[in-house]
């Protein structure tokens, strides 16, 4: 379970301590319904993988379902500028893709931005 889920970011995300014991781990994810008891193994539900997978492809019902971020050229979705596709569950995943995506959008809007204003002082100064 532990190889497949992030535990560690579980704890983080709710701002508790990480337990001392693996023992303790699984009884809260149980607790959660992250996991669930199965004889002797624990099996991890769809939640707790969609949520804290380290890589949703290792669960195959869940391998089409990564997060997806798409910006698309102009305003209609016919052409497509950048796509970027997360393989961590929902939870983990957001933190990483959405501050990349809005970095990279604000960088390009400075950049046009900035020719913009030469454009305009250039313009100016033939004047």
């Amino acid at each position: 379970m532990i190889k497949l889920l992030d535990t560690q970011a579980y704890f983080d995300l709710l701002k508790i301590p990480y337990p001392t014991t693996q023992a303790a781990v699984i009884d809260k994810f149980r607790s959660e319904g992250l996991i669930t008891k199965n004889n002797t193994t624990y099996d991890i539900t769809k939640l707790g993988a969609i949520l804290f997978a380290k890589n949703l492809e290792d669960f195959e019902v869940l391998a089409r379902k990564s997060i997806r971020v798409i910006v698309y050229k102009g305003r209609n979705k016919v052409e497509t500028e950048r796509e970027q596709i997360g393989k961590k569950g929902y939870a983990i995943g957001f933190a990483g893709l959405i501050p990349e995506c809005i970095q990279k959008l604000l960088l390009e809007n400075l950049l046009r931005m900035q020719l913009y204003i030469r454009i305009l002082r250039k313009r100016d100064s033939q004047w």
